[in-house]
């Protein structure tokens, strides 16, 4: 799949994709998957494109998570913990 070419903002504009890859939903290998997006509330399918946050694990929709990235959000919408790692922040 194509990288949408969105990046985070204020973290050196690290392509999104690099820092919290997509992957589909039915291949994930967590052992208890949520069963739906806190953003959206509606049910996973095994096709859904999906991010799981570094820092909590959380498990949004890519589309929903990469708004709420866009509007600024830098944390979790369940937990509040910052969505990517402290080391992002010191690449060069």
């Amino acid at each position: 799949s194509a990288s949408s070419g969105s990046t985070i903002a204020g973290i050196n504009k690290i392509p999104m994709d690099d820092m919290l890859p997509a992957t589909k939903f039915e291949e994930m290998s967590r052992v208890n998957p949520p069963e739906s997006c806190r953003i959206c509330q509606d049910e996973f399918d095994g096709g859904d494109e999906v991010r799981c946050l570094r820092n909590c694990v959380h498990v949004y929709h890519k589309t929903c998570i990469d708004r709420w990235i866009q509007d600024d959000m830098m944390t979790c919408p369940l937990c509040r913990t910052p969505i990517v790692p402290d080391f992002y922040f010191f690449r060069l």
